[in-house]
């Protein structure tokens, strides 16, 4: 395939929150506490992942956090969480439509490095921590990602409440995976891969 047949398009994902809203304002509309830095883990719509051994590094945070657990359909991990005492504010989401809104009102997104899911995370310029991605194209999302300077990467479990606490806390760092995301971000995907579907169209008609 010649590379002029090729399009750097991002991947389409579905509409976000406005990012100018800021990220106390969404907490507060989804009725979670507001002035809380909030961390949300996802594992796709499976719930796949390390979740109970994750929060219990969590729990070596010093200031307290409000953790947001979305768990898709997974029922059993769902119940495993309700269980887990904590003494941050632990929050279970079963699966939901509004996970961009979940993930544009949280600081920080502890996840692996799925495709979709790093996209939607970009889109809503919320930095990422990545633990455990499969293996294989997830490493190179991972690796890719690091490289641009919007996420940070816990080789080991115990990593995650280090990585956290400089993210969380150093305002600086924090900005500049912020500011990094924005640069990356593809929003408007789906429109850009209409638009060239369309041209192409057009163009195939003229050569008829």
């Amino acid at each position: 395939m010649p590379i002029s047949q090729l399009f750097c398009t991002g991947i389409p994902i579905k509409s976000i929150p406005d990012v100018s809203v800021p990220r106390w304002k969404i907490r507060n509309d989804l009725h979670l506490k507001p002035d809380e830095k909030t961390v949300l883990i996802t594992g796709g719509g499976l719930g796949l992942g390390k979740y109970i051994e994750v929060l219990e590094k969590i729990e070596n945070l010093e200031d307290q956090v409000q953790v947001l657990c979305m768990t898709g359909t997974n029922k059993d991990l769902e119940q495993k969480i309700k269980n887990f005492t904590s003494k941050h504010r632990v929050h279970v989401i079963s699966y939901t439509d509004r996970f961009t809104d979940y993930l544009r009102a949280s600081d920080i997104i502890l996840s692996k490095a799925g495709g979709l899911t790093m996209a939607e995370a970009l889109a809503c310029e919320t930095p990422i921590l990545i633990y455990e991605p499969v293996p294989g194209h997830e490493e190179d999302n991972a690796k890719f990602l690091i490289d641009f300077g919007t996420a940070v990467k816990a080789e080991i479990i115990e990593d995650i409440p280090i990585l956290l606490e400089r993210m969380l806390y150093d305002e600086k760092h924090y900005n500049q995976l912020v500011n990094h995301a924005r640069k990356l971000k593809k929003p408007d995907a789906a429109k850009h891969i209409a638009y060239v579907i369309k041209k192409l169209e057009l163009a195939n008609q003229q050569i008829l």
